[in-house]
């Protein structure tokens, strides 16, 4: 089962609270647990899984937490959790952007920097041209608060080259 978790890129947070069993989520699954043997068979499993899985899956595990902080406890797991941010750009013809780098890992909430390049090619189009980049976070879209889009005016210089004076 933990290797399934793994492979989906799914990271647990074990929540043990003080109420229940001495050792919560890490008890010994197989001690006394009867009640549903004749349908289900014998229970597998062994003492410490709940904090075997989060660490096997980068998430975390909590013990001793008290039933009024549950929530509190699950936000906190998410908050600690590695979140990798990578640029996804689609720019007008004539107008490139680049990112470097590609992408950055960083803990859920912290800010994820990157040196952004626009380019214009060597004959754009006169007028607004527009790059929208699209923050991933894992590969999802983060939403709109993970949206930049951008407007560059090209409003190149007039050909002076072209011009004749007469004189009258």
């Amino acid at each position: 089962m933990t290797a399934e978790l793994v492979s989906a890129s799914i990271r647990v947070i074990a929540v043990s609270t003080t109420t229940g069993f001495p050792n919560g989520l890490n008890g010994d699954p197989t001690l006394g647990a009867t009640d549903y043997t004749s349908a289900c068979g014998n229970p597998g499993g062994a003492a410490g899984q709940a904090t075997r899985i989060a660490t096997a899956t980068g998430g975390t595990a909590f013990a001793n937490v008290p039933p009024g902080d549950v929530s509190s406890a699950i936000l906190t797991g998410l908050a600690n959790l590695p979140v990798t941010v990578a640029p996804s750009v689609s720019c007008d013809t004539g107008l490139t952007a680049t990112f470097t780098p590609a992408s950055k890992t960083v803990t859920s909430g912290d800010d994820a920097s990157f040196t952004e390049t626009l380019t214009l090619s060597p004959a754009p189009p006169v007028g607004d041209l527009h790059c929208t980049v699209q923050f991933l976070l894992n590969g999802v879209p983060g939403g709109d608060t993970f949206v930049q889009r951008v407007t560059v005016r090209h409003n190149p210089p007039p050909n002076c080259s072209k011009l004749h004076l007469s004189k009258t």
